[in-house]
């Protein structure tokens, strides 16, 4: 079936729950690089005593939270390529939604600040919220609008190949961007390459209902060992180091995260969703890249999580699993419900 005749796809509601729960993950990863500050940013980074069982335990738990938050951003651009696989049309009205979006929090958050008397005043400032893209005000949202730019030329690309071919493809564009050893040289530092690559696995998904010889149960055991190969990193990480007490490890998204990403979003693609669930994805689902545009505004975000990370480094360790979901919770929350009102208020014209 050509591009042009293929039907659109429903919106069905595993994907609503996939962005909602992606949207969610990458406030859980913000909330260890900027509240816990596990890089050392700001000083010592965090660390996790390990003594005994329950204190590995402990640090497991944090270790794997943070891993499975890196799929976030992977698996929401896999979204976008499995919806516009078979769009070939230049979306201009959905990238203007995207940017003045993006204006429009970039700016009323900044003022909001300075009102509070949080921030300075600076025309200067002001003025580059009103070109995100071209001042990069967003690493995520640049990419993205490019990636939607782009998009459809890379639909027309694959329209007229086969299911070999493209399986080849990939292979190729799997070699090219896994970290090791050539992600490094070739995928950009603002990860356009990787969210093209990302987008051709989409929508090779959505084209062919699988995967090149992985089958749903082969892509869950892969899963599980991708999992245990990162948590198995995280530990020789720490023991080569000869960290003590342990660090929190990250990964790049191209790394063992991107094959990760892969094969969870496969098999999402492929199971169903709750009905009690799928009745309350219309309230979130939509209004969900307000919660990146307002919680990673890049001058409300320094504020936010030092005053989050001061709160909770100074409870018990052991708490801090819950500390940490609770948090990203209530920022999630309350994002959703700022961009309801704004909704609301503008008629849903942006």
């Amino acid at each position: 079936m050509s591009a042009q005749s293929q039907p659109a796809a429903p919106r069905l509601p595993q994907f609503e729950l996939l962005r909602v729960l992606c949207m969610f993950g990458i406030v859980v990863n913000h909330f260890f690089t900027y509240g816990l500050d596990i890089y050392g940013l700001n000083g010592s980074a965090f660390t996790v005593p390990v003594n005994g069982f329950l204190d590995a335990a402990l640090w497991g738990v944090l270790e794997g939270t943070k891993l499975l938050s890196l799929v976030s951003v992977n698996c929401f651009v896999l979204i976008t390529g499995y919806f516009l696989t078979y769009t070939t049309d230049f979306r201009l009205k959905g990238i203007f939604r995207v940017w003045m979006q993006t204006v429009f929090y970039g700016l009323v958050v900044y003022l909001l600040m300075v009102a509070a008397g949080l921030e300075a005043f600076s025309l200067q400032q002001a003025v580059r919220f009103f070109f995100p893209v071209a001042t990069n005000r967003y690493w995520f949202i640049t990419t993205y609008i490019a990636l939607m730019a782009v998009a459809p030329f890379l639909s027309r690309m694959v329209s007229g190949i086969d299911r070999r071919t493209y399986g080849i493809l990939l292979a190729v564009g799997f070699v090219l961007c896994f970290q090791y050893p050539f992600g490094e040289m070739f995928v950009d530092p603002q990860q356009l390459v990787l969210f093209i690559y990302l987008f051709l696995v989409g929508g090779y998904i959505r084209r062919f209902a699988s995967l090149p010889c992985l089958s749903r149960t082969r892509c869950a055991i892969l899963s599980i060992c991708l999992f245990l190969a990162m948590m198995a990193v995280a530990v020789v990480k720490n023991l080569m180091d000869a960290h003590e007490p342990f660090l929190i490890y990250a990964m790049g998204y191209t790394s063992l995260v991107l094959p990760f990403s892969i094969c969870l979003f496969f098999m999402i693609a492929r199971a169903g969703c709750p009905v009690f669930i799928s009745r309350l994805l219309p309230a979130v689902s939509p209004y969900v890249l307000a919660v990146y545009l307002i919680h990673s505004h890049p001058h409300f975000q320094n504020w936010m999580w030092h005053a989050i990370g001061q709160s909770v480094t100074s409870l018990p360790l052991t708490l801090m699993p819950l500390l940490c979901l609770a948090w990203s919770a209530l920022i999630f929350v309350l994002c959703i419900a700022v961009e309801r009102i704004r909704h609301l208020f503008s008629g849903g014209k942006f």
